[in-house]
């Protein structure tokens, strides 16, 4: 009783670790993210609970590559892979798809960078991970861009910002908008330019409101 009175500590730990997090990442707060991701890889492994692990590390490697440190995010992203199986983890072998995206994107890799959005999306079934299918269509969205094919670019923006498409993180709305502001410029739309220009000043204005609350 007492062993499993440890693993149920050590379990919300690692949750609560998970959504200071993701909290972290929202505000942009990118040390307090890469720091509670490890700590909740940490507290996960201690369980042991390999799906909380991994997504610990994930957060972590994000953080990282964010911070430009591209070698520790790599390796952070394969530690995670090396936990997880191609059948049961299907979800989060996508989001670390999202995370090679992202890095190859910053490398200036856009080609790499759309292979791995790609391999993302054919993990997910129809319904499932509407949050990470979001953010792939995006970074696949911002891959094409790069590689000067706009019209496909749009198609995937669309999708990712169809209405069906929910999620309740205004970061992640706002990236769409500017994305789709920045297509819009390429192709001389000044009036969808300025309309995700709005929606996006409309989503920080609202993000800064939520913070200053929080504040109080």
């Amino acid at each position: 009783a007492r062993h499993l009175h440890r693993r149920q500590i050590g379990r919300e730990l690692a949750l609560l670790e998970l959504a200071r997090a993701n909290a972290c990442r929202v505000l942009a707060d990118l040390y307090c993210q890469r720091q509670a991701g490890h700590a909740a890889a940490v507290a996960a492994r201690r369980v042991p609970d390999i799906r909380l692990e991994a997504r610990g590390l994930i957060l972590e490697a994000r953080a990282y590559i964010a911070m430009q440190d591209f070698s520790q995010g790599e390796r952070t992203l394969a530690e995670a892979a090396l936990r997880l199986s191609s059948d049961v983890h299907a979800g989060m072998l996508a989001d670390i798809d999202l995370g090679y995206s992202s890095m190859s994107h910053a490398l200036g890799k856009h080609a790499l960078a759309l292979e791995y959005a790609d391999r993302g999306l054919a993990r997910l079934r129809p319904g499932e991970e509407p949050g990470l299918r979001i953010r792939l269509l995006r970074t696949r969205a911002r891959a094409l861009s790069q590689l000067n094919r706009g019209i496909e670019a749009n198609q995937a923006l669309k999708l990712a910002l169809a209405p069906r498409m929910t999620t309740d993180d205004p970061k992640l709305r706002a990236e769409l908008y500017l994305e789709q502001a920045r297509l819009a410029l390429k192709r001389g739309d000044s009036q969808t330019q300025r309309r995700s220009a709005e929606q996006v000043i409309e989503l920080a204005e609202h993000l800064g409101s939520d913070a200053s609350i929080d504040e109080r």
